[in-house]
């Protein structure tokens, strides 16, 4: 699937796979089919999600639907790899290595080998995007090869674009620079603040934005009395905030895809419906834009 037709929603992995909250496999098919019949086409994850075992529940989940699925996956985090059979000790390993303060890695061996590990954990031949594991500018600066080595996981097919994964506007701008970017994934900006973001660079530049936390502005909504009253006169409850939040990013904010991390098949289905009609919820977005300024 090529960068430029990937769907305006996607599905991350970060909980599925991990500790205490994993899915089985057949709860994983489930959640995979209904994402491909409802476009849900982008799937993010990284090697440290469920220490691999994320991108091993997206290899059983997709068996025979590969072309179906733009496929993200990031790397730069400390985290342990045993075996498969023993891949339930890699997550108490990836603990203790944060305990013990192991750094984030970007140089260009690391990264290069990070990409094939994924590779074969997820049994294809190529990714659709590779990025770099949310590192800030101090981190990506001490690896001063790290875009040699995205440089050659393009040339080398073993993704077919290459980016960042950042907050850090200083970290994307190095980025940048070395000219290693086709994609990046970030957070929302809420509001009209005069401080530049990640998210405003890249839409001026036009390079593809996905959207990740889009419902971290939930609780303070939930509690404000206009945006209650708003809903009202939608006549649309408040369980339906979380897609009208998705189609303020979308739409309003014109994020090229937004992330969700839902592990419930029927949410994913509700979502991708009821982000449809933008136009209803233009007076919405815009109120949404002014408690945040």
């Amino acid at each position: 699937m090529k960068l430029e037709t990937f769907s305006s929603l996607g599905l991350g992995t970060s909980r599925s796979a991990s500790l205490g909250n994993r899915i089985s496999k057949k709860e994983a098919e489930e959640l995979f089919n209904v994402a491909r019949n409802n476009k849900v086409q982008v799937i993010d994850t990284a090697d440290t999600y469920g220490s691999g075992d994320a991108e091993r529940m997206i290899r059983n989940a997709i068996s025979g639907n590969r072309e179906h699925f733009f496929l993200v996956t990031k790397a730069g985090f400390p985290h342990m790899h045993l075996p498969e059979i023993l891949s339930p000790m890699n997550q108490i390993g990836k603990k203790l290595y944060q305990k013990l303060g192991c750094k984030k890695n970007f140089s260009e061996q690391y990264l290069l080998k990070s990409a094939r590990k994924s590779l074969k954990r997820l049994h294809i031949n190529s990714l659709d995007a590779f990025l770099l594991h949310e590192p800030n500018f101090g981190e990506l600066k001490k690896f001063e090869d790290f875009h040699k080595g995205l440089t050659k996981i393009k040339e080398e097919g073993l993704a077919r674009s290459i980016g960042i994964s950042t907050n850090d506007i200083e970290a994307l701008n190095l980025a940048l620079q070395h000219e290693v970017v086709d994609l990046v994934q970030t957070t929302l900006p809420y509001g009209n603040s005069m401080t530049e973001t990640v998210f405003d660079i890249c839409k001026k530049r036009n390079i593809p934005v996905i959207v990740n936390q889009v419902l971290r502005v939930l609780p303070v909504l939930k509690k404000n009395a206009q945006f209650k009253a708003a809903l009202k006169e939608l006549e649309v409850n408040e369980n339906q905030t979380i897609p009208i939040l998705i189609s303020f990013a979308l739409q309003y904010k014109k994020a090229d895809c937004v992330l969700i991390g839902s592990k419930n098949p029927i949410h994913v289905r509700d979502n991708a419906t009821l982000i449809e009609n933008p136009e209803r919820l233009k007076g919405i977005h815009e109120l949404i834009e002014t408690i945040f300024s």
